[in-house]
């Protein structure tokens, strides 16, 4: 299925397990570049590791300054 997301940036939150990473692997496979997050740095480096153009950002979303850094 082509939902054209091809070369368009999606960022993720709680994208270590379950739906976020569920879902970052299925907007990957669309094409779509991804932005992750969550506060689990280990699982989102071993999640980014299996996506070539993924960008981590780590920690808690409700910290003040997270989410200037997620855009």
């Amino acid at each position: 299925m082509d939902l054209g997301l091809a070369d368009r940036v999606a960022v993720v939150t709680a994208a270590s397990k379950g739906l976020g990473r569920g879902s970052v692997l299925a907007l990957a496979a669309e094409g779509a570049r991804v932005v992750i997050n969550a506060r689990d740095t280990s699982a989102l480096d071993a999640l980014a590791a299996t996506l070539p153009d993924a960008v981590v950002v780590a920690g808690d979303i409700s910290e003040a300054e997270l989410p200037a850094q997620l855009i």
